[in-house]
C-alpha cells in the first residue's frame, strides 16, 4: 500500500513541476519596430507581466 502512495505522490509532484516549467516559442513585437524571439510562459489573466527568455540567453525577464 505504501508503494502505491509513494508512486502517486511522485507522479503528482512530477506533473506539477512539468506544468510550472512549460515554455512556448514566442516572437514579441515592440512599438519601436524591434522584435525578439525566445521562450515565454503561458499568460494568466491576472498577470500583467510575461516571463520571457530570449534566444541565446539564460536570464529570465519579466516584461510588461
Amino acid at each position: 500500500m505504501s508503494k502505491i502512495i509513494q508512486l502517486l505522490a511522485f507522479i503528482v509532484i512530477s506533473v506539477s513541476f512539468n506544468t510550472k516549467a512549460q515554455q512556448f516559442d514566442a516572437t514579441l513585437y515592440f512599438l519601436d519596430g524591434s522584435k525578439r524571439t525566445g521562450k515565454a510562459d503561458m499568460v494568466s489573466n491576472e498577470e500583467t507581466k510575461l516571463a520571457f527568455i530570449e534566444n541565446g540567453s539564460k536570464k529570465r525577464r519579466r516584461l510588461k
